[in-house]
């Protein structure tokens, strides 16, 4: 027996029950969707996501925020959702929530003209940011086989795992303000790993599919990445 199931939209549902759960006691269970309000929260969050970055490429998003039409309008609207269901979090477990001070802030602001050493120069002022993902799959960091599937390139010689630098590896950021979800994320890999492929065997639907990214603050794929689970014997 088989079963067809988008795989990002999975493990993504399934990474924000579990942090929910552990940060607020909240259960969202937006896997099977039996909280109605938590699902119109997650789905107004991926709207949000994704209209958010349009900014970057639309000049005239000022314009459209002004006049309440097209993609602002829709990051309005669905904004509003998110707000509320946050502020009703908050206003209920506020007691239980500590303080993340600073550490949320993930912005990079020049504080004045600079010129970095390959010649390129910042003005104060300057937002300065970067792709992670493209990041991973620069060979002059990670070799000529750096867009192949390759997890054997994380162990050393004896087969154990071995961590990059921050600095190069940015998913979470780098030290001092490094992810706060960084340890949570890998241990819910490790587990998620351990349990999936120990028990299943997966394929994607279709082996010649090329996956297609939406342009999203996150990466999502675009119309979904089907794969196959059937029971491992």
């Amino acid at each position: 027996m088989c079963f067809l199931f988008v795989g990002k939209d999975l493990f993504t549902k399934a990474a924000s029950d579990s942090i929910v759960k552990v940060l607020l006691g909240i259960e969202l269970d937006t896997m099977y969707g039996t909280n109605q309000e938590a699902t119109q929260f997650s789905n107004a969050f991926d709207v949000a996501n994704e209209m958010a970055i349009y900014r970057y490429a639309d000049f005239s998003w000022k314009i459209k925020k002004f006049l309440n039409i097209g993609s602002e309008a829709a990051l309005r609207k669905n904004i509003k959702v998110v707000d509320e269901f946050v502020y009703n979090l908050i206003k209920s477990k506020i007691e239980t929530v500590p303080n993340l001070g600073d550490e949320l802030h993930n912005a990079k602001i020049c504080f004045s003209d600079d010129t970095w050493p390959d010649g390129f120069g910042v003005k104060k002022g300057d937002t300065v940011g970067y792709n992670a993902c493209s990041m991973g799959r620069m060979k002059h960091l990670w070799g000529d086989d750096a867009e192949e599937f390759r997890p054997e390139r994380w162990l050393d010689e004896n087969g154990r795992f071995q961590q990059e630098s921050s600095f190069k590896f940015t998913a979470f950021g780098a030290v001092p303000r490094i992810c706060l979800g960084k340890d949570f994320a890998y241990k819910a890999t490790t587990i998620f790993s351990a349990v999936l492929l120990g028990s299943c065997i997966f394929k994607l639907r279709d082996e010649n599919e090329v996956a297609k990214y939406k342009i999203k603050i996150t990466h999502h794929t675009d119309g979904g990445l089907y794969v196959q689970a059937s029971p491992r014997l």
